[in-house]
């Protein structure tokens, strides 16, 4: 019965998170004109990057750091690895289609 709790309180909290996270674009980004400015959206990425770690319990030790500026190759293995690298520093992420599209 106690591990139903913790896991219905969890789902509860993830909802929030992310209505909250989803919230926070439509009324600072969007509604603000910043969609399209890629520094705004790698913070925002990094900011709710952090809260949803948290939510997992996941903590982040990262050995080096990241390059300041340039590209950032990763073949991802989970879920989680975007949400990780997007906590250590801002980042933008793209797709497979958008890399293509673009040459």
């Amino acid at each position: 019965m106690k591990k139903l709790f913790r896991t219905g309180w969890r789902l509860v909290w993830i909802a929030l998170i992310f209505l909250s996270a989803y919230l926070d674009f439509f009324f600072r980004i969007w509604l603000a004109g910043k969609a399209s400015s890629i520094p705004e959206r790698a913070r925002y990425m990094q900011r709710w990057s952090r809260q949803f770690l948290r939510v997992f319990n996941c903590t982040v030790t990262a050995q080096g750091s990241p390059p300041a500026a340039g590209i950032l190759v990763s073949n991802h293995l989970s879920y989680l690895d975007v949400i990780v690298f997007g906590s250590i520093r801002p980042f933008v992420f793209l797709s497979k289609r958008e890399v293509r599209s673009s040459g």
